[in-house]
């Protein structure tokens, strides 16, 4: 994303900036904005940014660590120039030590600034709201928003699934475990909280609950993305009890690696 500042900067421009602050204002105490963006909206260059703790298995090289996958999404949504210094700790990276982390431009097309994206009433502005949080995520593809190929409540999570299948390091998700976090998410279980307390897992994956805590990383960082963005996904299709629960990936993930299923018979005709 981009602002532009010059010293001629007209009104408009500066009651546009001061619309876009005072929206962050009123949405962070309704809770209805990411507090990564209300920190990146006032970043100066050299700016800080403190990443989360995500459970990490050292011994497991086939995973990154989240806060390495997930950071060219986050270049995209900062603001250039400016150069942030994320601060992180895991595997081989020392927590006293930041690294510099520079912000990103689309090479594919122009993105909107922050006034359009954020104040911008034409029909169109809409769809760039929405390109633009896609293409953050790697995801700019037609089909995606395509309700018959993809539920609107899960467009969200089929957006960090597919960017966790594009990591240019290796395979991250192995077939049955795609299928698991797919199956679950479709699940009738989910919104039953009885069924849920009763249901009985014999083993906890030690991977499952490392892929698990990756991919809700993957979430967090994709809800500060659609709050840059001018938040194009309502913040209904935005809660992640609504396509994730951990309790019934582990069950789901526990029969795709016993019995190999069909991702159809997984989801026990709830597509």
């Amino acid at each position: 994303m981009k602002v532009v500042w010059s010293n001629t900067t007209t009104d408009h421009h500066v009651f546009s900036f001061m619309l876009i602050i005072l929206n962050c204002m009123w949405f962070s105490l309704w809770g209805l904005v990411h507090a990564f963006w209300i920190c990146s909206l006032f970043l100066v260059p050299q700016g800080e940014m403190k990443m989360p703790v995500c459970i990490e298995d050292e011994c497991n090289s086939e995973v990154p660590p989240a806060s390495l996958l997930f950071r060219a999404a986050r270049q995209y949504a900062y603001v250039p120039p400016v150069i942030v210094k994320e601060w992180s700790s895991g595997k081989a990276k020392s927590a006293l030590t930041p690294e510099l982390v520079p912000a990103m431009c689309f090479r594919e097309w122009t993105c909107p600034n922050l006034r359009r994206l954020w104040l911008g009433r034409a029909s169109e502005d809409r769809s760039r709201r929405t390109r633009a949080f896609l293409a953050c995520l790697r995801s700019d593809c037609p089909a995606l928003l395509n309700p018959a190929q993809v539920p609107q409540h899960l467009l969200l999570m089929c957006c960090v699934l597919r960017y966790m299948m594009q990591w240019p390091g290796g395979r991250i998700l192995q077939r049955h475990e795609l299928d698991a976090f797919l199956a679950q998410a479709v699940s009738s279980q989910l919104y039953e909280p009885d069924q849920l307390q009763e249901l009985k897992v014999e083993k906890v994956d030690a991977r499952g609950v490392q892929l698990a805590s990756l991919f809700m990383a993957g979430i967090d960082t994709a809800l500060f993305i659609n709050d840059v963005c001018g938040q194009p996904l309502p913040w209904e299709h935005c809660c992640p009890w609504g396509f994730f629960d951990g309790k019934l990936f582990q069950s789901k993930l526990a029969r795709a690696a016993r019995d190999r299923a069909a991702l159809l018979d997984m989801c026990e005709g709830q597509v």
